[in-house]
């Protein structure tokens, strides 16, 4: 299946070129420097499984211990599995899920019950009371450091060991 999902890849690259030429631009190989080592499978019967005991099951390769960060609510569906590389050595699984459409519950309008909100740019809206959503600002507070840290990768070669560098997160 790992073939199969890189014609597939391959045939929605030059599906979206040939749609809008200037918009995706012309397919390209993988490089030396643009590519990252990963392979995806397709789920076919039971060949990818996630065990409750930590493993992850993948064609073959078996059982891969995994650390999973978070739980999988029943009801979802495995579709596919992608596991890449870092530049650094470690490989990581992305697990993708199909799950059932939520009910949404229908809102009724009620006269005094009505909200408007207004689009505000600093605080991301505000309504009609004047109350203010109040946003934390992740990116402003952290543009110093994120500017002090580009300053430095800017020095450094390309495909040289950047152990070095600390990461700058920014959380929403």
């Amino acid at each position: 299946m790992a073939l199969c999902s890189v014609q597939l890849n391959l045939e929605k690259a030059f599906a979206d070129f040939f749609r809008n030429p200037g918009h995706f631009g012309f397919p390209h190989y993988r490089g030396k420097r643009r590519d990252r080592p990963s392979y995806t499978t397709n789920l076919i019967g039971t060949d990818i499984a996630i065990r409750d005991a930590g493993h992850l099951k993948l064609p073959k390769l078996g059982q891969v211990r995994i650390v999973r960060h978070r739980e999988i609510p029943a009801g979802w569906n495995l579709k596919s599995v992608t596991v890449s590389r870092s530049p650094e050595g470690q490989y990581f699984a992305s697990v993708l899920f199909e799950f059932p459409e939520p009910d949404v519950p229908e809102i009724s309008a009620e006269p005094g019950k009505v909200r408007g909100l207004d689009f505000s740019m600093p605080e991301l809206y505000a309504d009609l009371d004047g109350n203010r959503a109040g946003s934390p600002k992740a990116y402003r507070k952290a543009q110093k450091r994120l500017a002090r840290e580009q300053r430095r990768l800017s020095l450094c070669k390309k495909g040289s060991n950047l152990k070095s560098l600390s990461v700058v997160q920014i959380h929403f």
